[in-house]
């Protein structure tokens, strides 16, 4: 009851800067969906949440990825309203092909043919490696699939930070 708990403000301010839309994770995302095995939810002080990245993927929502979540969420800007949860606690997607998924994420990046890439930490898994990742993703259907995945021979673990970047032809 004594903890500092840090959650994620988003905004978004138009040329004048005045402020066109504001999400607070404190206001839709409990603090109990957060990975124990990345925070210890006996701290004096919480980062619940952990966003390491936001991509607008319309004029009306955000793709965020949220690291202590294990989470990608999908949030309507002037709504406020969280569309989908893509991972950890709340998961509403079906993985068809991997098994592994994806753990304490960064660098969430929209393609413009609708798929995605993340850089998967692969923290809180029995195997320690750190992969690339690019997945096709079936919003109306709740499904994703595994379309990539780069992995480094020997196995790379890094248990914070990285990013990926897809470069032009693949």
């Amino acid at each position: 009851p004594d903890a500092t708990i840090s959650g994620a403000v988003i905004q978004e301010f138009d040329q004048e800067k005045n402020l066109l839309y504001e999400w607070k994770s404190l206001d839709h995302i409990g603090i109990g969906d957060t990975l124990t095995c990345l925070v210890d939810p006996l701290a004096q002080s919480i980062d619940y949440i952990h966003v390491n990245s936001v991509q607008s993927d319309s004029d009306s929502t955000w793709i965020v990825s949220c690291r202590h979540l294990d989470q990608v969420i999908k949030i309507h800007k002037e709504k406020g309203e969280i569309l989908w949860r893509l991972g950890g606690e709340g998961n509403q997607f079906e993985f068809t092909n991997d098994s592994l998924r994806f753990s304490a994420q960064h660098s969430v990046q929209l393609h413009e043919n609708g798929d995605f890439s993340l850089f998967d930490n692969g923290n809180c898994k029995a195997e320690k490696i750190s992969r690339a990742l690019v997945y096709s993703l079936n919003q109306e259907e709740k499904t994703i699939s595994l379309s990539r995945e780069l992995t480094h021979t020997p196995p790379v673990y890094t248990s914070f930070m990285g990013n990926y970047n897809l470069l032009p032809g693949g």
